[in-house]
């Protein structure tokens, strides 16, 4: 999965749409499941992206077209919402200040998919916001995906602003940064992290104490 994860990062270097694209598409039709196509491939490439740019191989430029791109071709892989009528938790995702959405939306489909209830905030969201809404939607759960570091600092001012405003709501992150830096959720005062979205999902249970 490596040599097609490294295809697929330097189509999204190169902004070109139509052979990422086609190497989705070719993956999916030797039989690999979607779901290890959308981690090992797609999510793994931005945050290849992400991390160049941190290190500054990578124009800001080049993440934004990556990002969009892949946003484009990774449509057809997102699990499918499962309707129930007693979902497990409120959740309510976004990405705080960047306006990388891919990750967010990943989130938000999974945590559909397993059967909760998501309020997705989108992208460049403001920490205020994000805390605005969790009171206002009676949230169990906040989950928040970045994709830059800067970004990820941010989560800071959310833990912040819960504390001020008696809100004893879990805060789960993830996205690049965290998974660059295993350490940074705590720093930022997350409540915990997943690496990846199916990740992400399990660690929620596990706050709210679902077992079913």
């Amino acid at each position: 999965m490596q040599v097609h994860q490294s295809r697929f990062f330097a189509f999204l270097r190169s902004a070109d749409f139509v052979a990422a694209r086609g190497l989705i598409k070719e993956l999916t039709d030797w039989g690999l499941s979607p779901a290890d196509v959308l981690e090992q491939v797609v999510t793994a490439s931005l945050w290849a992206l992400g991390n160049g740019w941190e290190e500054g191989s990578i124009s800001l430029t080049q993440v934004y077209m990556g990002g969009r791109i892949a946003e484009a071709v990774a449509a057809d892989l997102l699990p499918q919402e499962r309707q129930t009528a007693s979902p497990w938790a409120r959740v309510v995702t976004a990405t705080l200040a960047d306006h990388h959405g891919l990750g967010q939306r990943i989130v938000s489909a999974y945590f559909r998919a397993a059967g909760a209830r998501v309020v997705s905030l989108g992208v460049g969201v403001e920490p205020e916001t994000v805390v605005d809404r969790a009171g206002e939607e009676r949230a169990d759960l906040i989950a928040l995906s970045m994709l830059m570091y800067p970004s990820a600092l941010r989560v800071h001012r959310v833990r912040d602003l819960l504390d001020r405003a008696g809100l004893a709501v879990p805060l789960l992150v993830g996205g690049a940064p965290f998974n660059l830096d295993r350490a940074l959720w705590k720093q930022v005062g997350a409540s915990a992290m997943g690496g990846n979205p199916a990740e992400g999902v399990a660690v929620a249970r596990q706050l709210l104490g679902v077992t079913s």
